[in-house]
């Protein structure tokens, strides 16, 4: 057998495994994978980038990274590092960029991270300077000078109000000066400026202290006291403007002129040497350390005293109520009349039970209780107020009589003669019988007096059968009639 040559026995080595499906060649070498970005944080001109690194770092270790800045799509600028975090600096403040990063090892780079959200460089503005706040009227008028120029500009001013540490008011502005409403005059507030840009805000600046501050309220005046010839006034203030009180100024006017005037750091002030009866009226302005403030006033005073009682009072009663009438009295103390005051008082209380108010001098009262006495006071009522005395008279509500009792007709020879009793007490006593008969004979109408207890009806015609009624009568009225028939017979 012929050996085969070496060159043969290398080339038949080859295609045998060639034919077994053996490697192509060797295969490239592995980059690393792509690092997952974690943040992107802006600065002044600058974005500090961190990310974590890969999970497959490829065929050798990391060597380092490589992050980019991108503005629309292309390269602004880059930066290596062989840590997990970096800060490109150098970018323009306002641009906005994305970023990414590469891991790279000693076979070359790997793919890039995800890119990251946009992000702005951005200057932080300084805090604005000469801050001042003007206290006014529940209000402060704040302004400042801007902060030192930086290179992005400031686009607006926030202004914060406090009280304490509690924010109580915040105010946009474009302007160098803005007006806080709605603060409390007399209350402490500290107030701070800081400036924006279009990107975010800067610090606060040192707070200034401010407190608002108006002049007085007007203060609520009332009467204390008057006389015939004097009036006394006294007044409070509600609202003091944030400052102190420092003193009043009281004014009596007539007919529009002021006729005493009167500055004084009390809250009282008398008025002597008036006429009475006269109509004068009372201003009270208050002072503070900002000025004067508005007048509080009360109008139509008459120098005057407490009303006499009404000369008389008469009272007639009736069914559940009380007519009334009454004289006016001799003397009203100067001041006009404005009503009379009726209280109605029983044995059982000591308080009235009923008052009534009327401007007239007569009065009909309802919805009483028959047979009650009642303690009628009747006390004449002016600007001063009600008199301390009054007139007063006893009355009970009656109604009128029940008819009369057991009526009987014994008749006779042309004649009838009636008997009754009194119908049962109402309170109120009898005053006269009403009797009346059917058919009607010329000239009998008889009327009985309230002690009376029979009656002869005479000039009837025998053989005739009457009709007699009777009614008792009282000074409410008469009661429901009392019938009884009769026929004369010889």
């Amino acid at each position: 057998m012929r050996r085969l040559p070496m060159k043969a026995w290398c080339l038949l080595l080859v295609l045998g495994l060639s034919a077994c499906g053996g490697s192509d060649g060797p295969s490239a070498p592995a980059v690393p994978g792509a690092p997952r970005l974690l943040e992107a944080l802006p600065g002044d001109g600058q974005v500090t980038v961190s990310w974590s690194a890969p999970s497959e770092q490829g065929d050798s270790p990391i060597q380092g990274y490589v992050v980019r800045a991108r503005v629309n799509g292309g390269v602004s600028t880059s930066q290596e590092s062989t840590a997990t975090s970096v800060t490109l600096s150098g970018l323009t403040n306002g641009q906005t960029y994305t970023l990414v990063v590469a891991a790279r090892n000693a076979q070359g780079e790997g793919p890039e991270s995800s890119p990251s959200s946009p992000v702005i460089p951005h200057d932080i503005p300084g805090a604005p300077r000469d801050v001042t706040a003007t206290p006014g009227d529940r209000q402060a008028e704040v302004a400042w000078s801007p902060p030192d120029a930086v290179d992005m500009p400031v686009t607006g001013y926030v202004v914060t109000v406090r009280q304490g540490d509690t924010v109580v008011s915040t105010v946009n502005s474009a302007e160098l000066r803005t007006l806080v409403s709605g603060l409390t005059n007399g209350t402490d507030y500290r107030v701070t400026v800081a400036a924006t840009n279009a990107v975010v805000g800067g610090p606060e600046s040192a707070p200034v202290a401010v407190t608002p501050v108006s002049v007085p309220g007007a203060p609520r005046v009332e009467l204390f006291n008057r006389a015939r010839t004097w009036l006394a006034v006294q007044w409070e203030v509600e609202d003091t403007g944030g400052s102190p009180i420092t003193g009043y100024v009281a004014e009596l006017r007539l007919d529009g002129e002021v006729v005493q005037s009167f500055e004084t750091t009390e809250t009282l002030q008398h008025f002597p040497g008036l006429t009475t009866g006269a109509a004068y009226r009372v201003t009270v302005t208050a002072r503070n350390a900002q000025g004067q403030g508005a007048a509080g006033e009360i109008s139509v005073l008459r120098p005057c005293d407490k009303p006499l009682s009404p000369t008389r009072l008469l009272i007639e009663p009736g069914d559940g109520q009380l007519s009334l009438s009454w004289g006016p009295p001799a003397d009203l103390g100067g001041c006009e009349l404005q009503d009379y005051r009726i209280d109605f008082q029983t044995r059982s209380g000591a308080n009235p039970v009923r008052v009534e108010r009327t401007p007239a001098r007569s009065l009909v009262v309802t919805g009483l209780v028959n047979g009650v006495q009642y303690d009628v006071t009747v006390r004449v009522s002016t600007e001063v107020g009600d008199a301390d005395r009054g007139v007063m008279v006893q009355a009970t509500p009656h109604p009128a009589p029940e008819a009369p009792r057991n009526l009987a007709a014994t008749p006779g020879d042309g004649h009838v003669m009636l008997a009754w009793e009194p119908p049962p007490d109402v309170g109120a006593p009898l005053t006269r019988y009403v009797l009346t008969v059917e058919p009607e004979v010329e000239g009998l109408y008889l009327i009985a007096g309230a002690n009376v207890r029979e009656w002869w009806a005479e000039g009837l015609t025998n053989g005739t059968t009457y009709t007699f009624t009777i009614r008792a009568e009282n000074r409410v009225g008469q009661s429901p009639p009392a019938t009884i028939q009769a026929t004369p017979a010889p």
